[in-house]
């Protein structure tokens, strides 16, 4: 580990510790503090700058955002400035500790190493929305994994084979022949169809027969579903059916949907010497901050890459 990464993890344990002293005396004296304390999740991608350029062996597994580092910020409380929201420093922030990030993200995940540093993008978020709707949703996701591992599970499920339940032509990204045959199929299959207003007059034989329509039909409206939000999640959907290229959207960044307001990515970086030159202005103004990086753990960046890799065979 470089000796830069392993000065800012202590230094991170420090403003941490220091952070934690201000809030049990804030609570006793029953008064704010001057300072704010705020930790944010920093998630790295490889993105080649040209469309036309080949993607490096291994790269696929951090073709989307993969958290590799905690980025902390002490700074003054300022009234315009809400606590756990993305701070103005932020983006000035990562771009000075930008060589310790992808330090710590080659130490967690080695194939950063190997691909070009201006290809590796970066995005962020507070802590509270990273476990809130990244960390718990993906913990769920793998206990939910062992429990139903099986070949037969929708998981399993490809791309192409999504396009065939849909009943839809291979390689097909148009989002509305997509919602259409969406639409046809899970009113066709609705399980609701399948039962029986006057089923006290139907004779046994007639009942049998359509409890096995209605779990046929059950079975099919669950592929259906899958199969389309497959697609959605996947990025291949285009605004019309001139394209078949692929959108590029991330299924990390879609976690939480709406609600998850405080996730910002691909960040524009400065210049590390602009963004020195910013802080210097800042702290002359007596409006300065202190901020650290720490690496996350190799096991939870680990089980990001694994996912992505899936994501990608499935993308074959």
């Amino acid at each position: 580990m470089s000796a830069a990464l392993l000065r800012s993890e202590k230094l991170y344990d420090k403003l941490s510790t220091t952070a934690t002293k201000e809030m049990l005396q804030e609570e006793e004296n029953n008064k704010s503090s001057d300072k704010t304390f705020s930790e944010f999740v920093v998630a790295a991608r490889y993105s080649p700058s040209s469309s036309n350029q080949q993607r490096l062996s291994g790269s696929s597994s951090v073709s989307d955002w993969t958290p590799v580092a905690q980025i902390c910020l002490s700074r003054p409380r300022n009234s315009n400035d809400e606590d756990g929201r993305l701070p103005p420093q932020l983006t000035e922030a990562i771009s000075i500790f930008c060589r310790e990030i992808h330090h710590a993200a080659v130490t967690a995940a080695p194939v950063f190493a190997s691909l070009p540093r201006n290809d590796v993008q970066y995005s962020v978020e507070t802590v509270d929305s990273f476990h809130k709707f990244v960390y718990d949703f993906v913990l769920e996701e793998r206990s939910s994994k062992k429990k139903h591992q099986d070949e037969n599970s929708l998981e399993n499920m490809s791309i192409k084979e999504a396009r065939e339940e849909l009943g839809l032509e291979d390689g097909c990204a148009d989002l509305s022949l997509i919602k259409k045959a969406y639409r046809s199929l899970s009113f066709k299959y609705h399980p609701d169809r399948f039962i029986s207003k006057d089923s006290d007059e139907k004779d046994e034989e007639m009942k049998v027969q359509i409890e096995k329509e209605r779990q046929y039909a059950q079975s099919k409206f669950s592929k259906v579903k899958h199969a389309y939000e497959l697609l959605l999640r996947s990025g291949v959907t285009a605004t019309g059916p001139q394209s078949s290229q692929v959108s590029g959207a991330s299924w990390y960044a879609s976690l939480g949907g709406r609600e998850r307001t405080d996730f910002k990515g691909p960040l524009e970086l400065i210049q590390l010497k602009v963004a020195q030159k910013n802080l210097e202005q800042r702290m002359s103004r007596g409006v300065g901050y202190e901020s650290a990086i720490c690496g996350l753990d190799p096991d939870l960046v680990n089980s990001f890459i694994a996912r992505n890799q899936a994501n990608a065979a499935k993308m074959r």
